[in-house]
């Protein structure tokens, strides 16, 4: 496992010197502030609560949230989708995800979904 973890490393910090040189293309959303929470582990490691935790914190400093997932599992025709505009939800869980359609009951925030999350980002900073 020792070894796993070091060969991890290794290609994360060659992945992030390509970054850091400018080998690697760099999309950037100008004048928005991001937070992205994730990590390697699929399921079960409290990313979902972490979010609303920090939406929530997000709103009570009177900051614009909007939450952009890859909606995992989620059967949309359109990509990417607004699974809510903050005041009401516009698609099923079904065609979001589980996770996005739980952020957009749960909050009151846009939830935009996409498997290219620079593409939902600039939807989410354009519509809100």
């Amino acid at each position: 496992m020792k070894l796993l973890s070091y060969i991890y490393f290794l290609i994360t910090s060659i992945r992030n010197w390509l970054y850091d040189k400018r080998y690697l293309k760099i999309n950037e959303i100008p004048d928005v502030d991001i937070l992205c929470i994730g990590n390697i582990t699929v399921g079960g490691t409290g990313k979902t609560p972490a979010v609303q935790f920090f939406a929530r914190k997000l709103l009570k400093m009177e900051r614009k949230v909007a939450i952009v997932s890859r909606g995992y599992r989620g059967k949309r025709k359109v990509d990417p989708l607004i699974v809510s505009d903050g005041k009401k939800i516009l698609v099923s869980s079904k065609e979001s995800g589980d996770e996005p359609y739980i952020h957009a009951l749960n909050l009151k925030v846009p939830v935009i979904v996409g498997k290219d999350r620079y593409t939902a980002c600039k939807l989410a900073v354009e519509k809100f």
